[in-house]
């Protein structure tokens, strides 16, 4: 299911958040939780994963627009950050 925002992201700051845990990813907008999904970090073998990193980006294109086209006159479009913080629980 996607999520469709009650509101216009453009109006204003707004603060994403994500929860890893061992065995889900929950995602947050303005500290209302969105979606948790199952996920297990590991590699093939069942191994436990090493750290992954943050990205952060604006992508535009890939396989859904390939077949369904940009319309250009979406653009210009800016992906603002003012910060980013994390944590990682202590046992």
């Amino acid at each position: 299911k996607d999520y469709v925002a009650p509101f216009n992201f453009n109006d204003g700051w707004h603060t994403i958040g994500a929860e890893w845990t061992p065995d889900s990813v929950s995602t947050y907008v303005d500290g209302l939780k969105v979606v948790t999904r199952g996920f297990r970090w590991t590699y093939k073998d069942g191994v436990l994963a090493a750290p992954a990193h943050v990205i952060l980006n604006l992508a535009i294109g890939g396989a859904w627009a390939g077949r369904y086209g940009i319309d250009d006159a979406a653009f210009p479009q800016a992906l603002q950050v003012d910060w980013i913080r994390i944590y990682q629980k202590t046992q």
